[in-house]
């Protein structure tokens, strides 16, 4: 069972939603990787359109596809480095966020001891909005 979900955007007519699942823990990730690019249309088709094969291919645990559980995935050093951003705890001799835990929703309190996890809501926020920002400026060029 997946966790299938549609967003509209608002800049794409309402006919081309996208239609996404989340998984965690998934054990043929490898596997599923080397059928996309080796172009197996079988697989191809359960990632254009995720409501066809999805659920029988991912061997993982679906997850609702949230701000929370995407920030459980992203790698906070590696957007840095792609978007060449500077570390704000670098940069101000903060140091790392390690051994420091956030809330996040209501109760959940998310350990930030691994250093990958942006250090509070605010800091995700302004990473995200720089993101965006720099994908229109390089969309635009």
């Amino acid at each position: 069972m997946s966790l299938l979900q549609t967003i509209n955007l608002a800049h794409l007519p309402e006919d081309l939603a996208i239609h996404i699942a989340l998984y965690e823990n998934v054990k043929n990730a490898a596997f599923l990787q080397q059928q996309l690019l080796q172009g197996n249309t079988a697989f191809e088709y359960a990632f254009i359109d995720a409501s066809v094969h999805l659920a029988d291919s991912v061997e993982g645990y679906p997850v609702a596809f949230t701000d929370f559980e995407i920030t459980k995935f992203t790698d906070i050093g590696k957007v840095r480095k792609v978007y060449k951003l500077a570390d704000p705890a670098k940069d101000t001799g903060r140091g790392k966020s390690k051994g420091r835990k956030v809330k996040h929703g209501q109760d959940a309190v998310v350990d930030l001891s691994n250093g990958d996890m942006p250090c509070d809501e605010a800091e995700r926020r302004g990473l995200e909005v720089m993101v965006l920002g720099l994908m229109a400026l390089r969309g635009a060029t």
